[in-house]
């Protein structure tokens, strides 16, 4: 992975693909974080979150670019961040073999938020979203494209699940409870 710190976005953790031949059709997925990595440096967020499951389960193969940007506030939903989003794919687009039509957008916790706020404010760009436990201020009136949710258990999961399961919600973002806690 690199750490890549552009002029004018938010800082971002990139895993670039390994063991395939790279091509203009190589997807890319966005990667938000929960509310334990914002602000992180560097350091702490290579231990927290998504880096550390990838070095757990030690998966060192990727067929797609992971890009993790680190939220340099207490919240995805800032207006100023969808510049800072589109600042990176356009980088990415630019300096790798990205695929443009074949991006998704996911996150967990309040990533999952933040997912779904970019899929309403950013319609044309996201080829598929997936929510990881994350409930919402109504921000998937402006989802155009596919969108899943899995929520972890009403018992563990409360806003998230509330939210998730709502029969509104379910007709736009078909959710599936997973019995893994948050």
């Amino acid at each position: 992975q690199s750490y890549v710190k552009l002029d004018n976005a938010m800082p971002f953790v990139l895993y670039s693909p390994t063991g395939a031949e790279l091509t203009a059709n190589t997807p890319m997925i966005i990667w938000l974080h929960g509310s334990g990595e914002c602000q992180a440096s560097e350091a702490t967020y290579l231990t927290r979150g998504l880096p550390a499951v990838f070095d757990t389960w030690e998966m060192k193969e990727f067929n797609a670019y992971i890009v993790c940007p680190i939220c340099p506030s207490d919240s995805w939903t800032s207006p100023g961040y969808t510049e800072d989003i589109q600042s990176i794919i356009d980088y990415m687009v630019t300096q790798y073999h990205v695929d443009v039509n074949n991006i998704s957008l996911t996150g967990h916790s309040l990533g999952g938020i933040g997912a779904q706020y970019f899929g309403g404010k950013m319609p044309n760009v996201f080829a598929r979203i997936a929510v990881l436990s994350g409930y919402s201020w109504d921000q998937l009136d402006n989802v155009t494209v596919p969108i899943k949710g899995w929520v972890g258990a009403k018992e563990l999961d409360g806003n998230s699940y509330a939210y998730m399961m709502r029969e509104d919600v379910l007709a736009k973002m078909p959710t599936t409870v997973i019995d893994c806690g948050h």
